[in-house]
């Protein structure tokens, strides 16, 4: 059980530090930061969780990061807000066209990745893969919210 918590560990590391690379182009081409580019990633597959404190929640960034990153997101015009009809405290999210070009790209770079990390993998094993994923997010899931 430890050599597959190591290597499940391990392979989210290089995943992770992958992407970071691949990423680094598109952050310096738009003069934004890693929190930056993941906040506007969870924005775009959010659905109505489009605050701050649901984007802290998911994230697990603190507030403070999240403030400092959505101002630069609002000035550069990638985000709007519009404040919550029933408490005028709270303001929704949401992505702007200027910013889902910046998403394509990102994806672009995910595919791309994606193709490399499970090159020589067949369908029917992905199938196995995106069904064990599930199964162990929703568990992750739950020992957080525990």
């Amino acid at each position: 059980m430890q050599g597959m918590a190591n290597m499940m560990i391990s392979n989210l590391g290089r995943y992770k530090k992958l992407q970071d690379d691949r990423f680094d182009e598109i952050t310096t081409k738009y003069d934004l930061r890693k929190i930056d580019i993941e906040i506007m990633m969870y924005l775009d597959s959010c659905g109505d969780n489009d605050t701050a404190r649901d984007i802290a929640a998911a994230q697990r960034f603190t507030k403070g990061h999240i403030s400092q990153s959505n101002k630069r997101l609002f000035e550069k015009g990638y985000i709007t807000a519009v404040k919550d009809q029933k408490d005028q405290r709270v303001s929704h999210l949401s992505l702007t066209n200027k910013a889902k070009k910046i998403l394509n790209e990102l994806y672009d770079v995910r595919r791309k990745i994606f193709d490399v990390a499970f090159e020589g993998v067949t369908d029917e094993e992905l199938k196995v893969v995106k069904k064990v994923c599930l199964v162990v997010n929703s568990n992750m899931e739950s020992g957080i919210n525990v």
